[in-house]
C-alpha cells in the first residue's frame, strides 16, 4: 500500500503532498494585485508577482511535483479584476503550466471574476474544495468543506493567513506567520455543512491545517491576542468554533514550534 504524507516545506509556506512516487505542491493567498490597493493609499510597492513566481518554480524544480494547487485568493481584488490582474495572473499561469503536469485552482473569497483571466488546461474546482488521493480535503476556507471531504483524514486550509505577535522584555514586537495544526469536531462540521452529510459516518476529531499565505507581505489574523477567546476569527470552520483553536500546535516557517496556540496568548 502506498502510504501518504503532509509535509510542510519549511522554511516555505508551501505544502508537499505525498503518495509514494505521486507529489502535489500546495500554496495558498498569494493576492496578486494587492499593490494595486496599497498604491492607492499612497504606498507604492513594485510587483511582486514575478519574486512569487520564482519562488514557486524554485519549489517546483526541487521536489518534482505533478500537481500544483493553488488553494485560493490567487488575486486580490474580489469581485472583479484590475489592470495589474488582467496582465500578471495569465503570465503567472502560463509559466506554471510550462513547469508542471496539471495546475488546479481551489477558488477563494478574492477570486471572483478569475475565469476569464486563467489561460487553457487550468482545472477550476468548487468553492468547497476537493479531495486527493481519498486522504486529503483541500479547501481555501472562506466556505464550508464539501460533505466528501469530512470522510478525509486531513483538511487543509487557508484564508486565515495566520500569525502571532512575539514581543520582547523591552517591548520591541515582531508578526510572524505560522502553521496552525489542529482538530475538528466532525460533528459540529457535520451540522454546519447540512444535510448533504446525512449516512456519512466516520467518527473521531478531524486533523486540520491552517496554511500560512505565500505572500509574505501580507497581514493576517493573530492566534494569540489577550482576546483570544472572544474574538470571531474568519471562516465557517473557525467561527462556529469546529476547530478547537485553543489547542492547536503553532509552528514558525522555519519548524520551530512554539507551542499550543493558547499558552501563546499575550496582553499589551
Amino acid at each position: 500500500m502506498n502510504r501518504s504524507k503532509a509535509m510542510p516545506l519549511f522554511p516555505h509556506p508551501a505544502l508537499l503532498l505525498t503518495r509514494g512516487r505521486e507529489k502535489a505542491l500546495v500554496i495558498a493567498d498569494l493576492h496578486i494585485g494587492w499593490e494595486m490597493a496599497l498604491s492607492e493609499q499612497g504606498i507604492h510597492i513594485p510587483s511582486q508577482t514575478g519574486r512569487f513566481l520564482e519562488r514557486v518554480l524554485g519549489l517546483i524544480r526541487a521536489h518534482s511535483p505533478s500537481l500544483l494547487i493553488l488553494l485560493g485568493d490567487v488575486k486580490h481584488t474580489i469581485a472583479k479584476a484590475e489592470m495589474a490582474e488582467w496582465r500578471d495572473v495569465p503570465e503567472f499561469f502560463e509559466a506554471l503550466k510550462r513547469s508542471v503536469r496539471e495546475v488546479i485552482l481551489v477558488p477563494g473569497n478574492h477570486d471572483g471574476g478569475i475565469d476569464p483571466l486563467l489561460p487553457s488546461g487550468i482545472r477550476v474546482m468548487g468553492a468547497s474544495g476537493m479531495r486527493l488521493w481519498g486522504r486529503y480535503g483541500l479547501f481555501h476556507g472562506h466556505a464550508w468543506p464539501g460533505p466528501d471531504l469530512l470522510e478525509c483524514d486531513l483538511l487543509v486550509m487557508a484564508h486565515m493567513h495566520p500569525t502571532v505577535s512575539l514581543s520582547d522584555p523591552l517591548g520591541f514586537r515582531i508578526v510572524q506567520q505560522v502553521w496552525v495544526r489542529g482538530k475538528c469536531d466532525r460533528g459540529r462540521l457535520r451540522e454546519g455543512v447540512g444535510e448533504r452529510c446525512e449516512g456519512r459516518g466516520k467518527a473521531g476529531d478531524l486533523d486540520c491545517l491552517i496554511m500560512p499565505s505565500f505572500n509574505d507581505f501580507l497581514g493576517g489574523q493573530s492566534i494569540n491576542r489577550e482576546d483570544f477567546g472572544e474574538r470571531e476569527y474568519i471562516g465557517p470552520i473557525l467561527r462556529s468554533r469546529s476547530m478547537e483553536l485553543g489547542g492547536s500546535d503553532v509552528y514558525m516557517l522555519d519548524g520551530t514550534y512554539l507551542g499550543k496556540a493558547k499558552a501563546l496568548i499575550r496582553s499589551d
